[in-house]
């Protein structure tokens, strides 16, 4: 599985296409991260981008999806994961199966794109968010670890100023034991095979 992960997927898919193979035109796209927000603009913003570059979506829900969940995922090229709460988004990600979905889909040759929340719950922990991100939103999340998909820590929207205020507060505690790499709102990463590629917008 090759991981595509951005604050704002949108800013950097014109990159990314560099890594998507010519015959990979159908996304599963999740939004259910951002199910509470009434302003759904940034994931909107996404989910434009992709139709604009020519890609067939198929919406998946997490929350009522679980039964057919794997054969939805098994009918596309690519996984994008929208942002939104983190928390809510790994919450329903373990209820729904869809982590352990990831787990066994890592060895193929899928694509996952994760923007923003969907670049977090991959990693190893959710923890570093509970400032930026409201926990109570997932009330039946017994855990903060994360997929773990990848050792990296992204701390996203590096740039924005209040994230930044509170990254730099936690940042040495969260690098003494993690891969910690913040990530702009105009950078992007490539992961594949374990090896990281940063991109620029």
């Amino acid at each position: 599985m090759k991981l595509l992960l951005a604050s704002v997927a949108a800013n950097m898919m014109d990159k990314f296409m560099k890594y998507i193979p010519l015959n990979y035109k159908i996304v599963g796209f999740i939004a259910t991260a951002s199910d509470n927000d009434s302003n759904k603009s940034y994931m909107q913003k996404d989910k434009d981008k992709l139709i604009e570059l020519g890609f067939k979506i198929i919406d998946i829900d997490l929350k009522t999806t679980n039964s057919n969940l794997l054969e939805n995922l098994n009918k596309v090229d690519i996984i994008f994961v929208a942002g939104g709460n983190s928390f809510y988004l790994l919450e329903k990600s373990i209820e729904s199966g869809f982590d352990k979905i990831l787990t066994k889909l890592f060895k193929t040759d899928m694509i996952y794109i994760g923007s923003s929340a969907g670049a977090v719950i991959i990693g190893p922990t959710i923890a570093p968010f509970t400032k930026l991100d409201d926990p109570n939103q997932a009330k039946n999340l017994k855990s903060y670890n994360g997929i773990n998909l990848t050792n990296k820590l992204l701390f996203v929207h590096s740039d924005d100023f209040s994230c930044a205020q509170i990254y730099n507060s936690i940042y040495k505690k969260y690098s003494l034991n993690y891969d910690v790499i913040k990530l702009t709102n105009d950078k992007g990463l490539v992961i594949e095979d374990n090896v990281v590629t940063r991109i620029n917008s």
